[in-house]
């Protein structure tokens, strides 16, 4: 085992750390530790069990580059103080993935780290949201690249923005849980501040936010609070998605001209793909204008997701210039494909003349526009794109 390089250990019972302790090799590149409680398991144990591990880290393994403790539980003071004096000790450490519920000191301590690259936080196997994390003072990650924020509440994932800076940011991927929702007031201006701070330096080359609780209330969100955005303009990917379990979606009023700014400012975009609302209840704006726009200003688009309007298309409209990068088109739920047949076929014509490498999914249609989808794009289309069947 002495020249092991990536070791990724499950323990069922504490008892089987000293086993685990033993594998360690100083030429360890990568170390993934998980704890997997059963369904007989009556609590999760607190985190202290591994804290001897941890300050055997720096010795044990001086390479470690890939650091992954998927713990699931709740962690105290002491162990806290040995990890984040381990990352700061590990020479060559650039990723860290956490699965567990911290201390107030935590984050502190590893914002002190300059190798440490990424950072995963991951609160879906741990029972207790963590709340008293942002109860320290604030602090400055100035090397973090990556960071992926999954299973937080609005209100934690808002605090924790407030409570530390990340300058260097240039990747950001936020999966929101569905506890403890918030006030329309609170949600807006919480994700406004948000967007400021991540934005601010103009480093931003790609944004994933999936929303959850305040997809249930039916709210409708000014395009212009992602206007922070537009300074970022290397941005590579923009994904702003969200599915209701019960209620009826957050509807962004998107328009062409916010689709013009886009294009304009992120000429590099690779990916785009905004968040409508559900079909029965909204209608968007955006045209087909839009499409052209985005596939002539972004070369490089290789998947669209917006709602469209073909109410005001002008069936004589010629045909555009294949954009033969873009290999996914989603049409969201809040697209307007009503109109005459003819209408139909000549803006269906017309989307798969501009995109004849893509595959064409529809998301979130109401009943009658998914019957106008298959108008558009039917058993009878021909070209390469894929028409795909809605999911019952």
């Amino acid at each position: 085992m002495s020249n092991l390089q990536k070791l990724d250990v499950c323990l069922e019972a504490p008892n089987n750390l000293f086993w685990a302790l033993s594998l360690l090799s100083p030429s360890m590149v990568s170390f993934n530790i998980r704890r997997r409680y059963g369904k007989m398991d009556p609590n999760m144990e607190p985190l202290g069990t591994f804290t001897a591990l941890v300050n055997d880290l720096p010795k044990r393994t001086p390479c470690l580059r890939n650091l992954r403790l998927e713990l699931q539980g709740s962690s105290d003071e002491h162990f806290d103080a040995a990890l984040g004096s381990a990352v700061n000790s590990l020479p060559h450490l650039a990723a860290l993935t956490l699965a567990l519920k911290p201390t107030p000191a935590l984050f502190a301590s590893l914002s002190a780290s300059s190798t440490l690259r990424t950072l995963i936080w991951d609160n879906t196997g741990v029972s207790t949201p963590s709340y008293s994390v942002f109860q320290s003072e604030s602090a400055t990650f100035e090397e973090l690249v990556t960071l992926v924020i999954v299973h937080l509440s609005e209100y934690s994932l808002f605090k924790f923005f407030e409570a530390y800076q990340f300058p260097a940011l240039k990747r950001l991927q936020i999966f929101l849980g569905y506890d403890q929702p918030l006030p329309y007031d609170k949600f807006t201006t919480g994700f406004t501040t948000l967007l400021q701070a991540v934005a601010e330096r103009g480093n931003l080359r790609e944004l994933d936010v999936r929303l959850s609780t305040s997809m249930e209330q039916g709210w409708t969100l000014d395009p212009s609070k992602f206007q922070p955005l537009l300074a970022c303009h290397r941005m590579l990917s923009l994904r702003l998605v969200g599915v209701p379990r019960y209620g009826p979606g957050l509807y962004i009023a998107w328009e062409d001209q916010h689709l013009v700014e886009m294009a304009t400012n992120w000429p590099e975009l690779e990916e785009l793909t905004l968040l409508s609302g559900r079909g029965d209840l909204y209608k968007t704006a955006i045209t087909l204008s839009s499409f052209v726009r985005l596939s002539t200003q972004c070369p490089h688009l290789t998947t669209l997701g917006i709602p469209v309007n073909i109410e005001a298309f002008d069936v004589s409209s010629r045909l555009p210039c294949p954009a033969h990068q873009l290999r996914k088109l989603i049409l969201g739920g809040a697209s307007h494909l009503d109109g005459t047949m003819e209408l139909q076929i000549a803006a269906g014509t017309f989307i798969c003349q501009l995109f004849p490498n893509a595959q064409i999914t529809p998301k979130g249609l109401r009943v009658t526009s998914w019957i106008h989808y298959r108008k558009m794009f039917g058993e009878s289309a021909r070209g390469p794109w894929l028409i795909h069947e809605r999911r019952e």
